[in-house]
């Protein structure tokens, strides 16, 4: 059983004072950290990267004509989510749109991009509230799809991470399994019904790509489905 707190206590060897409190962080520390101790080591680097995201962009502005050739290399990519969208619109924008230095928005498309076995996505709820001088947490359902095209493979859902309603640092993870969420607490193990909004405060979503048996699988299914649904009619 995991338990978070027993970590604490071993921080240094990530060569940090402490940990951070945003969870996207902490998996951003222990995924750079882990490249690190095998960057010279074939067979843990190839494990290693296979959890990195490679995203290439080429795009010309057409307010400054200025060219830029971008690269990144993402352990987590972080998206938008101050704005009440869908995943899969944030996903997009996070792809598609790129500024310039002189600020324009830049509608374009990455020329290569190589997703890992994993994709861990956060989703940037927090909105600063000048005049109250605080964050605050847009609270919206992600309206998680069953599966997302990505870099040429097909992802679905592995779990989502949520904090816990009044419980300051703690954090809940949830595995989605057909209609039901399994949620893992420390010690605490929780079936549950899959609910309209269970999403609706997740700040981190892993995609996991489908092998071709499991997109075979879909493609039954939905047949089977549709199938179903004609008879019906």
């Amino acid at each position: 059983m995991f338990h978070p707190r027993e970590m604490l206590e071993s921080s240094k060897v990530f060569q940090v004072q402490g940990y951070p409190y945003n969870v996207a962080e902490l998996i951003r520390l222990y995924l750079e950290s882990a490249a690190k101790e095998h960057a010279h080591n074939p067979e843990g680097k190839q494990v290693i990267e296979h959890l990195f995201t490679s995203i290439e962009w080429k795009y010309q502005c057409s307010e400054c004509d200025k060219f830029s050739h971008a690269r990144a290399r993402e352990s987590v990519i972080k998206v938008c989510g101050q704005q009440a969208r869908c995943l899969a619109r944030q996903l997009e924008d996070y792809l598609e749109r790129r500024t310039c230095v002189c600020g324009a928005a830049i509608q374009t498309k990455p020329i290569k991009a190589v997703g890992g076995e994993f994709l861990f996505i956060e989703v940037d709820r927090f909105r600063y509230l000048k005049d109250q001088g605080k964050f605050e947490l847009c609270l919206y359902p992600l309206q998680l799809e069953e599966d997302f095209h990505l870099f040429g493979h097909v992802y679905s859902v592995f779990c989502i991470i949520s904090p816990d309603v009044g419980s300051d640092g703690h954090y809940s993870c949830c595995f989605l399994r057909g209609n039901q969420i399994v949620s893992i607490h420390e010690t605490s193990v929780t079936l549950k019904s899959l609910y309209p909004g269970f999403d609706q405060s997740a700040l981190l979503v892993v995609l996991k790509r489908k092998s071709e048996a499991d997109t075979d699988q879909s493609v039954i299914n939905q047949t089977v489905e549709e199938i179903h649904q004609s008879a019906d009619q």
